[in-house]
């Protein structure tokens, strides 16, 4: 894997690989990406939004953003009623 560094990983592992923003820089190019180059671009990246990832067309980065949306969507209504909760008291108060 030329876009991941290998690790010493003696006595626990057959073979450990890191992939690192570094590491997969030179193959962000790449159409369609490695589902691992994906992946590390995704957790590298952070963003909360594909809009504002630098490479965001290829199918494991769109997977890979459904997936966050649904584990998400029920903890941001959650987050929605309690701030309406929150809201609504606040309003009472004055």
């Amino acid at each position: 894997m030329p876009f991941a560094k290998r690790v010493h990983c003696q006595g626990w592992a057959q073979r450990c690989y890191l992939l690192s923003a570094v590491t997969i820089a030179a193959h962000l190019s790449q159409r369609p990406l490695h589902p691992l180059i994906a992946l590390g671009h995704f957790l590298a990246e952070q963003k909360m939004c594909i809009i504002d990832m630098t490479t965001k067309n290829g199918p494991t980065i769109k997977a890979l953003y459904g997936i966050a949306k649904r584990v998400f969507e029920d903890e941001t209504a959650l987050e929605d009623a309690r701030q309406d909760a929150t809201s609504a008291i606040y309003n009472k108060a004055i």
